[in-house]
């Protein structure tokens, strides 16, 4: 308790707005299903941002949020051999946040010899994003082998704008810019998915899939380097191919079933979340290659019984990093073992 008794006061207080549309149009073979929404946030937040009974620095934070999306959604209504299933996606974000980082007396344990030269920070982050994508999706079954083959085609586009600045305010100097950014970025990405299903015998089911994945990348709130001129807040795109074989029993008895699964995931700039200097950020963390086993049951040996067990297995590697030593490590947040 002596070690971390925050010394400022601290609390967060949120007000959140939100609400959605529905229509769904059922014609003879297809269907139209359209939905949007509006949400607007507004936050704020004080924090004992050194996390002990120090008095180093503290934060006080607002943000203000306003986000729309729209989404398009037609699909065949038919049991047939052939189905398919198409959509359009669209959203658009406003982000705007004002945070003030003051320094106690205790700051030259945080900034060293610069200490008598600042009082506080401020920073100001406004981000604009818009982003759209249009999906397709056919699936084809054969009646006798009820051999099942699905592929899929997404194609994501995401622009963002950032108007970034902040100062320091000293009592040497005053009040002086200390960083300022407007910086675009864009992102697109083409995700193909394909995957092959096999019922066997009315009680086993084989897959095999292969997709690639995408997050979009884009500017963290704060630069985290409260000293630097040069404010660096962007992180790049995450993508992956991801390669999945499996087996399902559709019903091993009337009280078991189980499933196994073996997969394999070539990760290219994955994206991690960090808490950093002044908050929250999001970084790169290199390229890693992911192999993972996984099995499961449930058994049902009574009516109003059920008992589900499962295990799994990751090795999950970096395989490229900035830092040499990272190389052959563990991935964050990925568990060897699991249970």
């Amino acid at each position: 308790p002596y070690w971390v008794n925050y010394n400022s006061p601290c609390d967060y207080v949120r007000w959140h707005v939100r609400g959605h549309l529905n229509y769904t149009a059922q014609f003879p073979h297809w269907a139209l299903e359209t939905t949007a929404s509006l949400a607007y946030r507004d936050d704020s937040q004080r924090m004992d941002a050194d996390y002990t009974y120090l008095s180093v620095f503290s934060n006080r934070r607002f943000i203000r949020q306003y986000t729309g999306t729209v989404e398009l959604l037609a699909q065949a209504q038919s049991q047939a051999k052939l189905r398919w299933l198409a959509g359009l996606f669209f959203n658009y974000q406003h982000r705007a946040m004002r945070l003030y980082a003051p320094f106690g007396p205790d700051k030259e344990l945080l900034l060293d010899a610069a200490a008598n030269m600042v009082d506080s920070m401020h920073y100001r982050s406004q981000v604009e994003s818009a982003g759209a994508s249009a999906y397709g999706q056919v699936s084809w079954t054969e009646p006798h082998t009820q051999l099942q083959l699905t592929g899929s085609l997404r194609f994501e586009y995401e622009y963002s704008y950032l108007d970034y600045a902040q100062k320091l305010f000293s009592p040497i100097f005053g009040q002086e810019p200390w960083g300022t950014q407007q910086k675009p970025a864009q992102f697109m990405a083409l995700l193909p998915r394909v995957s092959l299903l096999r019922l066997w015998a009315d009680r086993w089911t084989t897959y095999f899939t292969v997709s690639r994945g995408f997050k979009p990348g884009g500017f963290n709130a704060v630069d985290n380097r409260p000293m630097e001129h040069n404010p660096q807040l962007g992180y790049n795109r995450e993508h992956l191919w991801s390669y999945e074989l499996g087996v399902r029993s559709v019903d091993l008895s009337r009280m078991l079933r189980g499933s196994l699964s073996v997969s394999f995931i070539d990760w290219r700039d994955q994206q991690i979340f960090l808490i950093e200097m002044m908050g929250p950020a999001i970084r790169n963390a290199g390229d890693a290659h992911s192999y993972s086993v996984e099995a499961d049951c449930s058994w049902q040996p009574l009516s109003w019984l059920t008992i589900d067990a499962s295990a799994g297995y990751t090795h999950a590697r970096y395989v490229h990093h900035a830092r040499e030593e990272v190389v052959g490590k563990a991935t964050v947040m990925a568990p060897e073992f699991s249970g």
